[in-house]
């Protein structure tokens, strides 16, 4: 599973946006579920307040809200659907999203409006959509012809240092 920045994008999801992934496991059929990236901004998760199995929702509806030590997000549902399950093991234990986000879906649902789907966000422009999200997009800069040069190569991670007290000279005139 590709990493941006410090956040793990599956590829192989849809999204509805950087916080909730839809797994799409038949024609109908989808599981729902936090993102590594919204796990990370909400925190530790402690509660999920749920919708009950045969709900109905229209696209846009409050599905459920994720409360976490931070606050609480109000989770809208991607696609007109119906609650077919529920995963239990989550809503005892939230914790679960705190460990691997991607593992463990909230909702199963079967969607109403199979045309919803095609306004949902691939797994390859999502990962796109974190990197502006978390500032990490390639850097260009202009030169004397006004030519783009994008810095491909730049290690942002590693081109960075922090200086340490030692590296200062006491007897500096500031």
């Amino acid at each position: 599973m590709p990493k941006v920045g410090h956040y793990f994008v599956n590829t192989n999801m849809l999204y509805w946006n950087t916080y909730i992934w839809i797994d799409r496991v038949s024609d109908t059929e989808l599981h729902i579920g936090l993102t590594d990236y919204g796990q990370q901004n909400l925190k530790d998760i402690t509660n999920i307040n749920g919708p009950s199995v045969g709900q109905r929702f229209e696209q846009n509806g409050l599905l459920m809200t994720i409360e976490s030590i931070s606050r609480e997000y109000p989770v809208k549902s991607p696609v007109s659907c119906v609650i077919t399950h529920i995963n239990n093991d989550v809503l005892l234990s939230p914790e679960y999203l705190n460990e691997d986000p991607f593992e463990y879906w909230i909702v199963k649902v079967d969607a109403l409006d199979l045309g919803e789907l095609d306004l949902l966000i691939d797994g390859e422009s999502m990962a796109d959509e974190v990197l502006e999200e978390v500032g990490l997009e390639r850097r260009s800069v202009m030169d004397s012809s006004d030519e783009k040069i994008v810095d491909d190569d730049f290690d942002y991670e590693n081109e960075f240092t922090i200086d340490s007290p030692e590296d200062f000279d006491d007897d500096s005139d500031w």
